[in-house]
């Protein structure tokens, strides 16, 4: 397109690869127009130097355009700088010829607590929302997005098994449409326009749930202070993987803010916060690289003592994950009630101590379980005054449900 127009077009190097270097070569070379991921506008958008560039349009696709990326844009450090630049979310895949829709994103995609829409479709394209056996859903309603029209690809050269797959013809009012059917799930807004949710390949079934994880990245990128966030099924739960501003929200208030968007089910088992996201050549977010306990704090303490060592040994048992500090709380790491009432009741046995599920909730980490079943296994001292007697047996009520 660029080309039709009698524009150039300008190729970043391979070794521009930093925000800071690619805004000096936009700057050196004059673009105009520029096409970036979300992931990578996200590190773009805190650099300096907007104003000194040519830039008009900026259009982001081939992922998520989420609110934390528009907050960044639109109230960021250098905000200012960008008035002027138009910024679009756009979509399409490669078997519709790239682009198929366009939205022009303003301030009040804010209010949405979502996702920005992707548009409509654009001039001889067709979008269609359809359920797994190919008919029509209505507005609000999740579904497969599938894709028609004049720019249509033939199919996948020599690989026949998965054109038939991806290239269908569906009945839409009566008439046969050949489609293409993107994996894709999105649904339709009250303005007419889709809103992109995640990949079909991102549903899973946890403990009999059928689960949509871009529905709860969405609704965590909502939540205060989340600028960004990941989902991923592990073992029997669901781990989340966040970024969050420099507001200092924590963890427990963006856990709390959650459960008041989302069922029981579909809450996370732990959360991790990510300072720097591992990205794939093409700047998207590397769901591959995210794994449990890589934000393990360098600071942390490893378990030292006999009994440390042991409860180690348990929860790495439970919790299928080998790195594990002395400072870890349970519940982060992956804990749930079922895990939770196991890991007392192994205590209780191993160390011969009534170790309760109050007691674990009052302290979730080795450090503070071992102190306190060395308390709780500490002999009584028969001279202690009737006082202290009273003291002690008040003490130890406090550990019993």
């Amino acid at each position: 397109m660029p080309l039709c127009a009698g524009a150039a077009v300008v190729i970043r190097p391979d070794d521009v690869t930093e925000p800071e270097a690619l805004m000096e070569y936009i700057q050196a070379t004059g673009v105009s127009f520029l096409h970036v991921v979300p992931a990578y506008l996200k590190q773009l958008v805190a650099v300096s130097g907007w104003q000194d560039s040519r830039l008009r349009i900026v259009v982001s696709g081939g992922d998520v355009f989420d609110t934390g990326l528009l907050d960044s844009w639109f109230n960021g450090d250098n905000a200012s700088e960008r008035e002027g630049i138009a910024l679009y979310n756009s979509y399409g895949p490669t078997e519709i010829v790239i682009t198929s829709s366009s939205h022009r994103v303003s301030v009040k995609a804010l209010e949405s607590k979502g996702s920005a829409p992707i548009g409509k479709p654009l001039a001889n394209t067709s979008y269609w929302i359809v359920d797994a056996q190919g008919q029509l859903l209505p507005q609000g309603v999740v579904g497969e997005l599938c894709i028609g029209g004049d720019s249509l690809a033939e199919g996948y050269w020599q690989r026949e098994a998965q054109t038939a797959e991806r290239f269908v013809e569906l009945r839409f009012n009566n008439t046969l449409q050949r489609v293409y059917r993107t994996g894709d799930r999105a649904k339709w807004n009250d303005a007419g326009e889709l809103v992109f949710v995640g990949r079909q390949d991102n549903q899973v079934k946890v403990r009999g749930y059928r689960i949509e994880l871009g529905e709860i990245e969405a609704a965590l990128k909502a939540c205060q202070g989340v600028t960004e966030a990941v989902v991923k099924a592990e073992d029997d739960g669901l781990w989340a993987f966040l970024s969050l501003d420099e507001n200092r929200t924590t963890l427990t208030q963006v856990e709390e803010e959650l459960a008041t968007h989302l069922p029981g089910y579909l809450l996370p088992s732990g959360f991790e916060t990510i300072t720097e996201w591992p990205l794939t050549a093409s700047g998207k977010i590397d769901r591959n690289k995210l794994v449990r306990g890589i934000s393990s704090d360098s600071d942390a303490r490893a378990p030292s003592t006999e009994i440390e060592l042991a409860l180690q040994a348990i929860w790495a048992e439970l919790l299928k994950i080998d790195a594990i500090s002395a400072t870890d709380n349970f519940f982060n790491m992956g804990g749930h009630s079922l895990l939770a009432t196991r890991l007392a009741s192994q205590i209780r046995r191993q160390f011969n101590v009534e170790f309760t599920l109050k007691s674990l909730f009052e302290s979730p980490s080795i450090e503070e379980q071992a102190r306190l079943i060395e308390l709780l296994s500490a002999p009584v001292n028969a001279s202690n005054s009737g006082d202290d007697a009273v003291n002690d047996a008040e003490d130890m009520e406090e550990f019993e449900l």
